[in-house]
């Protein structure tokens, strides 16, 4: 038995789009994600067994929809063994999975404050939200609670009715892992974000040494930045074929994509691979006796998912491959992930089918990834990095190699595609007639879109919701006028309606004032028939603007619009601002509403009590000081450079705010309490 050396922190098996957020931005407050509660309740009980039923409630006002779940919980394994667990969940969801379980490990020098911990037992299993088109279960809200699995213990001693089953949670088990439960929510069509746990309720007295207070995993939100995350790319090396011989195998190999190389943990790949011409056969760890054997999770193989709107090019034969390779010692580095070259994990071998028997590489394979693969399911490819002794951390893929040769069919399915250009006032310089990109010099441009939910004052319908990820974050190191300064959102609304918005997608925008697709040089497509559409275009700090009239598009073909330009009308009045000799967003709407305002509180607050109130909630304000700059990815931010300042030279009400209502052209009386609206149509769904 290994000493405090079995691992138990690697991020195996995340259904929610939660984890990604850990590495990047989450918004969770701000923007009110579905929260939980999480209790045991004993179900049955003998002389030899024990079983407990799991259930969750919501603590919002209203229940909400359970996507999928990945529990993670520690058990006293000097009085339970773990038996069996089956889900309660109707069809809609997966059976119970078992991913991770082990027992008997001493973790007692891990510096843990579990009781139990020098005989500890984990277990890591999932239960997936199969139905993603029209949802699941109801998770209901006040005295009531769902049940969703059932977990069967063996007694091992007469000690077993006080054993301790404790939650993995933030601040009480970090110290044995950086994995915690995961529940995540469903919102709409294939969409699904991550719900925050608040109560988690164990079982047994006395389980940990000193009583702490549970902290909420909502650990990152606005304000923050990309930390040092090791990056990583991805392929798949075919291995030569023996002639006649009806497997092909490939090498699974993962490089840095960070400046340096650095110590592999745990890893969890998942793959889609075209089903009609191969079909999974056996897999093999190549990695030392320091991680564990290749661990089959799932194999799913011919799924029809043509009901799907996606871009893989092999729907109708879908397979999907999930398997992990834990670390199994943490107290000392592993496996070294290149900078330079490639490390080869695994092998994984595929069965060819007669039709593609011909074929040099029959494998038509795609990684599992949010912004592709995310409407089949929100659990992706992961990688973890060893940081030292007992402690690893979840790394960012930086490329994705997938397999899609000439044996695959076309992968790009007819679009209607939009190229537009705005410029954005509170980032724009007159004297270069560009953009700056200052977050992006900071390392502040998110990895993840912000406009999770709808931030101004029509609210969103959860269907609506959007999620995007930069393709590659390789792409944030490009300088010049092609350098990103932010996200927006755009927006396609109906020719006969415009207020009704018909399909929304977060994107990228240039210094040029190009938006441009989330590879960062692509025009934006939408899923859309070709028609005419009204266009609007929404930031987080600015107000929004739409087009005067719906414009044309035709399927593959670029459809152009330059808001900068005074020939090109918008709706409303006075709905764009002068910057130099073009024309913008009106800057200054640093709490994100429909409105700027300076004094007085009629149609909305001041935006000014936003920058005064994350100044002074920062907590790096230690004396509470009015000239205090806080730092960070903040929607008061309104001149875009990475500080919010409420007094002295540069701050974030004088130049935007205050001069935008003193300068307004309706505002002849120079009405210090005068607010502008966003001329944008309030929207009918």
């Amino acid at each position: 038995m290994k000493k405090a050396q079995m691992i138990f922190n690697q991020p195996l098996k995340v259904i929610s789009i939660y984890l990604l957020f850990q590495v990047s931005i989450c918004f969770t407050q701000l923007y009110g994600q579905n929260n939980y509660d999480i209790r045991f309740v004993l179900s049955t009980a003998t002389s030899t067994e024990v079983c407990y039923d799991v259930q969750i409630r919501s603590t919002n006002t209203e229940s909400w929809i359970l996507a999928g779940q990945n529990y993670r919980l520690y058990y006293d394994a000097s009085a339970l063994s773990f038996n069996e667990g089956i889900s309660l969940l109707n069809d809609n969801y997966q059976d119970f999975r078992l991913v991770q379980h082990q027992a008997h490990v001493d973790a007692s020098t891990s510096g843990g404050n579990l009781s139990f911990d020098s005989d500890l037992g984990f277990l890591n299993y999932t239960i997936d939200l199969l139905n993603t088109i029209e949802g699941g279960t109801e998770v209901p809200t006040g005295d009531s609670w769902l049940s969703t699995n059932q977990l069967c213990f063996t007694i091992e001693n007469d000690n077993a009715e006080d054993a301790c089953l404790v939650w993995a949670r933030f601040s009480e088990t970090n110290a044995y892992a950086t994995s915690f439960v995961n529940i995540s929510s469903w919102i709409g069509t294939n969409s699904t974000v991550g719900a925050i746990g608040n109560n988690y309720f164990d079982i047994g007295a006395g389980c940990r040494k000193n009583e702490i207070e549970d902290i909420p995993q909502e650990t990152i939100g606005e304000g923050s930045g990309r930390s040092n995350t090791k990056q990583y790319n991805i392929r798949l090396q075919p291995i030569e074929r023996a002639e006649n011989s009806t497997t092909q195998c490939y090498d699974v190999q993962l490089q840095s994509g960070s400046d340096d190389s650095w110590s592999l943990a745990g890893q969890n790949y998942r793959l889609y691979y075209d089903a009609s011409k191969v079909s999974f056969d056996t897999g093999t760890s190549l990695l030392g006796s320091v991680y564990q054997d290749f661990t089959l999770i799932d194999d799913l193989q011919d799924i029809d998912a043509t009901s799907i709107d996606s871009d893989l090019p092999f729907a109708a034969n879908l397979g999907f491959l999930n398997y992990a390779i834990d670390m199994l010692n943490v107290s000392e580095s592993g496996a070294t992930v290149p900078a330079n070259n490639w490390l080869s994990t695994s092998r994984i071998c595929f069965e060819v089918s007669e039709s593609a028997q011909d074929l040099d590489n029959p494998l038509c394979a795609v990684w599992a990834r949010m912004g592709y693969t995310d409407k089949y399911a929100t659990s992706f490819t992961e990688i973890s990095s060893w940081e030292g002794i007992s402690k690893t951390q979840s790394s960012i893929s930086n490329n994705y190699e997938d397999l899609l040769g000439t044996s695959c069919e076309n992968s790009n399915p007819p679009k209607i595609r939009l190229q537009a250009k705005v410029y954005l006032q509170g980032a724009f310089d007159e004297d270069s007639g560009l953009m700056r990109d200052r977050l992006r010099e900071l390392g502040l441009v998110p990895m993840v879109s912000p406009y999770i939910i709808q931030e101004n004052y029509e609210a969103r319908p959860e269907s609506e919701v959007v999620l995007a990820r930069l393709s590659d974050i390789s792409i944030l190191e490009i300088e010049g006028e092609e350098a990103i300064v932010d996200w927006v959102e755009i927006a396609l609304r109906d020719k006969n309606d415009s207020g009704l918005i018909l399909e929304r997608r977060a994107a990228l925008i240039l210094r040029s004032g190009q938006i441009v697709d989330v590879d960062g040089e692509s025009p934006v497509a939408f899923d859309l028939e070709a028609d005419e559409y009204f266009i609007s275009i929404h930031h987080r700090n600015h107000l929004s603007i739409m087009s005067y009239e719906p414009i044309n598009f035709i399927i593959d073909s670029e459809t152009t619009i330059d808001f900068t330009s005074a020939s090109t009308k918008v709706y409303g009045t006075n709905a764009r601002c002068l910057v130099g000799d073009a024309l913008a967003l009106w800057g200054g709407n640093a709490d994100g509403d429909a409105y700027l305002v300076f004094q007085g509180a009629g149609v909305a607050l001041p935006d000014g009590d936003r920058i005064f109130y994350d100044v002074f909630t920062d907590e790096t304000n230690v004396g509470s000081h009015y000239n205090h700059i806080t730092k960070g990815y903040y929607r008061s931010d309104t001149n875009m450079d990475g500080e919010v300042r409420y007094q002295g030279g540069d701050n974030d009400i004088d130049d935007l705010i205050f001069f935008n209502i003193f300068s307004f052209p309706d505002n002849t009386n120079f009405f210090s309490n005068y607010f502008i609206r966003e001329q944008i149509p309030p929207t009918t769904n």
